[in-house]
């Protein structure tokens, strides 16, 4: 509870301008129109065509109830209840890491973990990410992970059995999850000593898993696929530099190109691969086997599912849009502490495993002004009005009984919510 937070305050001071300038942003004012014109189960049920984000929706709901507790109106306090569960909800990933690594390691790798997922760069596009809850989603596969590992040590049935739920509904938020999910599935089956034994402890979270993905699974055939086009020039450092290197080099990104992409990357993998060969736990090497895999999927489903991102890069000048790699990274990040753990089991080579340790701690510490935007941010969430101000300048929709709300980005994003919920705050005029 104390490092969570902790995490919390630690998000607030790195980007706290949705507090200091309380708007609305994008699907999360969307959504929460839908919920609240609709009902919370319709939008639970119908937010996006293709897949559920059930979390997504959850600490929206979450956030809409702070705000009728706090004001008696589901809108009046919704930014800032959005900001400080969006601060909560990214420090519960963070102490979620800081457990499973302690769990397989020790405090000393834990706080590792824990620090650099507080502070995983997002370049240019953090404000759309902290103090949001629009992006949540796309760490679903990673927290998906963490529950599975941590799984393993839990004796009792019925905490079992609410980790797989869990599970379940992240991947009724990210479909990856499922073959994050399938991943684990057939290392631990294959590496098992008592496979029946295995099947009977997955068995219901499989057959969730399972009935879950025939429900998801023709809206994504029927809407999903590759749509853009794909520009294969940048491919090399959207696999590489982007989506496995950048926690490591974020100060020098633009410095790098294909060549040196390359040459880290394998130094990587074989770092990876030693950790693999030198650990004698048979839990850590099917952790770094269903991790890699985990990584590599991830990294697929990115290039495949959204080619647009190849167009995107501009040959290691730009990193935007971070959102849609901030998954992979920690996943990179959470794969290289847990193979360093290993490093440091050998006397000999404790000493190159303090030296990287440190050298971690030291670029995050000494890039702090790259990832901190406590005096201001680089992508402004507000440009003219707060959200209160948006409120009382609502206006008539062709429904007479709903008002639109314009809400940022602006132009073009509004909310279209019932009148009643904007007539109670008294500041329209008659």
């Amino acid at each position: 509870m104390l490092l969570f937070a902790l995490g919390i305050a630690c998000l607030a001071i790195r980007n706290p301008d949705p507090l200091i300038n309380p708007v609305v942003y994008a699907e999360d004012g969307v959504w929460v129109a839908d919920a609240l014109t609709n009902g919370w189960l319709n939008t639970y049920l119908h937010a996006r065509p293709d897949y559920f984000v059930f979390f997504n929706i959850f600490t929206l709901h979450i956030s809409s109830v702070i705000s009728s507790a706090l004001s008696g109106n589901p809108l009046f306090f919704l930014p800032q209840s959005i900001a400080f569960v969006s601060y909560g909800f990214y420090s519960f990933v963070s102490v979620l890491a800081f457990i499973t690594i302690k769990r397989i390691s020790n405090n000393y790798f834990a706080f590792l973990i824990y620090f650099i997922t507080l502070m995983i760069p997002l370049g240019m596009s953090q404000n759309e990410i902290i103090g949001r809850l629009l992006q949540i989603g796309f760490y679903m596969p990673f927290i998906t992970l963490c529950l599975f590992f941590s799984r393993e040590k839990i004796a009792s049935r019925n905490f079992r059995l609410s980790i797989d739920a869990l599970i379940t509904l992240a991947a009724a938020t990210n479909p990856v999850v499922f073959s994050v999910a399938g991943i684990y599935t057939i290392r631990k089956f294959i590496t098992s000593n008592d496979k029946k034994y295995f099947f009977n402890e997955h068995m219901l979270l499989l057959i969730m898993l399972g009935v879950l993905f025939l429900i998801i699974a023709p809206k994504m055939i029927g809407v999903g696929g590759i749509v853009e086009k794909f520009d294969g020039k940048n491919l090399i450092e959207l696999i590489t530099a982007r989506s496995i290197l950048y926690p490591f080099v974020f100060k020098f990104y633009s410095e790098l190109n294909d060549v040196y992409s390359i040459i880290l990357t394998i130094a990587y993998v074989l770092f990876c691969a030693f950790s693999y060969r030198k650990t004698n736990s048979k839990t850590i090497q099917d952790i770094i086997v269903i991790t890699s895999c985990a990584l590599v999927i991830y990294i697929a489903a990115t290039v495949f599912g959204r080619p647009v991102l190849t167009g995107m890069l501009s040959g290691y000048q730009v990193t935007f849009l971070d959102r849609y790699f901030m998954g992979i990274n920690i996943i990179s990040v959470f794969l290289f502490v847990i193979c360093l753990t290993q490093l440091s089991i050998g006397i000999k080579t404790q000493i190159i495993t303090k030296i990287i340790y440190l050298s971690l701690l030291i670029n995050y510490i000494i890039n702090a002004g790259l990832i901190i935007e406590n005096y201001s941010t680089r992508q402004a969430g507000k440009t003219t009005l707060f959200f209160s101000e948006q409120l009382c300048l609502a206006e008539k929709s062709e429904d007479p009984d709903s008002l639109t709300i314009k809400i940022y980005p602006v132009p073009e994003w509004e909310m279209k919510v019932p009148s009643i919920y904007v007539n109670m705050l008294q500041c329209r005029k008659n």
